[in-house]
C-alpha cells in the first residue's frame, strides 16, 4: 500500500509528466524550447508551425517591441544593457541560429501566438505568460535547470493521469 508521503510527492511533482516526444540527440538539445512549444500547439489542437517559423515569429515580435524587452537582455560578456544595434543582432540570432531561448523569448512567443504558456518546474511556483489569452489552449512546458549536464532546458509536458490501479491503491488523505 502506498504511503501518504509517496502520495504527496506524486501529487506535488507529478501534476505534469514529461512527454518523451522524439527526443533530439544531445547535440541538438538547444532546440528544446521551440520544439516543446510546437509539440504543445499540436496537443491543444493548433497547427504545428515548425522551429524556423516559431523563431521568426519570436524575433519579429522582439524587434517590434524593443522597449518592452531590451532592459531584460544583457551583453553576454560585459553584462551591460545592449545597444540598439546589438539588440537587433540578438533578434537576428533568435531568428537564424539554434540559440537557446528563455523567458524573454517565451514572453515574446506568447504574445506573437496570442496564447498562454505555463512553465512548471521542480521547485517554485509555475510561471504563466500571456494570462490574458484562452486558458483552454494553454501550452505547458517543463523547465529543467540542469538536463543532460548541459544546463537549462525546456520540454513539452502533459497532465499526469493516474492509472485506475494507482487510484485503488491509495489511501484517502
Amino acid at each position: 500500500m502506498k504511503t501518504r508521503s509517496k502520495r504527496r510527492k506524486r501529487l506535488s511533482l507529478n501534476l505534469y509528466s514529461t512527454v518523451d516526444h522524439q527526443r533530439k540527440m544531445v547535440g541538438e538539445v538547444e532546440l528544446g524550447l521551440y520544439s516543446a512549444v510546437d509539440h504543445q500547439r499540436k496537443m491543444v489542437g493548433e497547427v504545428e508551425l515548425g522551429l524556423s517559423r516559431l523563431r521568426l515569429l519570436t524575433a519579429d515580435y522582439l524587434r517590434q517591441n524593443r522597449d518592452e524587452f531590451l532592459p531584460f537582455i544583457s551583453h553576454p560578456e560585459t553584462g551591460n544593457m545592449l545597444t540598439e544595434e546589438q539588440y537587433y543582432e540578438y533578434c537576428d540570432q533568435v531568428a537564424g541560429t539554434p540559440a537557446w531561448g528563455g523567458e524573454v523569448e517565451l514572453r515574446a512567443l506568447s504574445q506573437a501566438l496570442r496564447c498562454a504558456i505555463e512553465v512548471v518546474q521542480a521547485e517554485g511556483p509555475s510561471l504563466i505568460l500571456g494570462e490574458e489569452y484562452d486558458s483552454d489552449k494553454r501550452l505547458v512546458l517543463a523547465y529543467h535547470r540542469y538536463m543532460f549536464g548541459l544546463g537549462e532546458h525546456y520540454n513539452s509536458v502533459k497532465r499526469y493521469e493516474e492509472s485506475p490501479e494507482e487510484e485503488d491503491d491509495l489511501p484517502t488523505v
